[in-house]
């Protein structure tokens, strides 16, 4: 008995460090997004602010395959385009971390926003 029960007291510990694991890297990506937030400013050079509909016209620019999503691969080759400036792969991945919040490879419009 006392070895089931330290095989079910693991099994449940294990199951609770798991959990707390995905809560912390929840608000590690959180605080994250929040402290790139803080230094974005999403306005073209007019100084207007871009609507919901030429953010999708831009989204959809990337969006080669036109599926509805822009995968990893597809970013990437928009970044490396030369249209935004640079950016060298560390920070990439980094970036892509925070975008792909629900690990498919992929995001959409409106996870991007």
């Amino acid at each position: 008995f006392v070895i089931v029960g330290l095989v079910v007291f693991g099994v449940i510990a294990l199951w609770i460090h798991r959990k707390m694991l995905k809560r912390q890297e929840k608000r590690y990506k959180e605080h994250f997004v929040r402290g790139i937030a803080k230094h974005i400013n999403v306005t073209p050079t007019s100084g207007q602010i871009m609507s919901a509909e030429m953010l999708k016209k831009e989204f959809d620019l990337i969006d080669k395959d036109g599926g509805g999503t822009i995968s990893k691969e597809e970013l990437k080759k928009f970044l490396n385009s030369g249209k935004v400036g640079s950016m060298d792969d560390k920070d990439f991945e980094a970036m892509w971390t925070v975008l792909d919040v629900h690990n498919t490879g992929e995001i959409d419009f409106v996870v991007s926003l």
